[in-house]
């Protein structure tokens, strides 16, 4: 048969009894990181939208003028390079710099490491994350689910800097799993 994709938008779905026939013919599973594989109330997420305002400030570009990047090209970064206010050496700095945040607020999460245990055994999972791969493996190792056998991160690189909310980021997505014959 063919393939089936599973995106969970919230690892807490799968404690659900009602979540467990959706796991019959799953292929491929991609867990949203950022306030899903942990949740926090969005302070982690929100810590990053201030580390952007203050580099872009760098820049000589306001939050106002950050945040409407955004919402023209989906993410501040992709406007940042699209304005060519940034070049791709630029870009890498970015995500760096960006990503420099405290991460205090987000704590070991044991039963998290024990339903991801049984997930991870259903199918081949990833992370899929908006932000770079160094943020979410630093959000999984605060979470104590870094060790487990996870085939990787899908992140905002894998997706040529796009949302992950854009088609070509799951398109990405599901060609890094090894899915070429279906589309979101």
């Amino acid at each position: 048969g063919r393939p089936s994709i599973c995106v969970f938008t919230c690892v807490r779905e799968m404690l659900l009894p009602a979540a467990q026939p959706r796991f019959r013919g799953i292929t491929h599973i991609f867990i949203d990181c950022d306030d899903c594989l942990y949740q926090n109330g969005w302070a982690t997420a929100r810590r990053i939208t201030q580390s952007i305002g203050a580099y872009t400030a760098t820049l000589g570009v306001s939050k106002d003028r950050a945040y409407q990047l955004y919402k023209e090209h989906g993410t501040c970064l992709k406007g940042l390079l699209v304005e060519r206010i940034l070049d791709e050496a630029g870009a890498e700095e970015f995500l760096t710099e960006v990503h420099k945040i405290d991460y205090s607020e987000i704590e070991p999460d044991a039963r998290l490491r024990e339903v991801l245990s049984a997930v991870l055994g259903v199918a081949p999972c990833w992370v899929f994350t908006a932000s770079a791969s160094e943020h979410a493996a630093r959000c999984m190792a605060k979470l104590g689910v870094g060790g487990l056998p996870w085939q990787g991160i899908i992140d905002t690189r894998a997706c040529s800097l796009e949302s992950k909310h854009a088609r070509s980021s799951f398109e990405a997505a599901m060609r890094i799993a090894g899915e070429r014959h279906r589309s979101p």
